[in-house]
């Protein structure tokens, strides 16, 4: 039964439990090239602006039907974040060291309410793969801007890099609150 409490499973079916939490949870995934820098950056901010705005704790989130992934449209599966994404993200109280990237696949992107790039080249890689991911598949930025890939600069343009992240998505605010407003029982 679904009720302003959420879903309450009263027998099990043909689909598990997990199944249809997963059914009923709101996915948004970053996108960036590697899935080493912008994307993780991206990936956890956007998970504590998520975690502060319903007043829980990061891994809280899933349980309340809420996921964020990140992926790269280039990336090789496995990689860690850059050390200095992880140094950015430690001097904010976030922490990117179990982070491992992994390649945008037709699986993620079908199961993506929503899908952020980090650049226009990334949005139109996307949907010239799967065309019909048009309507889900938007830039970061509000403005349309790309942000600017900061691998091989110093730690500097990182924290300046995560910070313009944080923005855009401070930006994208209302839009993620009516998208988890979908989600029963929030």
């Amino acid at each position: 039964s679904i009720d302003n409490d959420g879903i309450n499973i009263l027998r099990q079916g043909a689909l598990s439990s997990e199944d249809l939490r997963q059914l009923g949870s709101v996915m948004i995934t970053l996108v960036c090239t590697g899935n080493t820098c912008r994307s993780p950056m991206a990936e956890i901010l956007l998970k504590k602006l998520l975690a502060e705005h319903l007043d829980c704790e990061l891994n809280e989130l899933q349980s309340r039907g809420i996921m964020v992934e990140s992926a790269g449209v280039a990336a090789m599966n496995g990689s860690p974040a850059s050390a200095e994404s992880i140094q950015s993200m430690t001097e904010v109280g976030l922490d990117l060291k179990d982070h491992a990237s992994q390649q945008l696949t037709p699986l993620l992107a079908r199961d993506a309410d929503w899908i952020l790039t980090m650049t226009n080249s990334h949005r139109d890689a996307i949907i010239q793969t799967w065309p019909q991911w048009i309507n889900k598949t938007t830039v970061l930025a509000p403005s349309g801007h790309d942000i600017s890939d900061p691998i091989g600069g110093p730690l500097e343009v990182y924290k300046a890099c995560a910070e313009q992240i944080k923005q855009f998505l401070e930006g994208r605010m209302p839009e993620l609150k009516t998208l988890i407003s979908s989600i029963p029982g929030q």
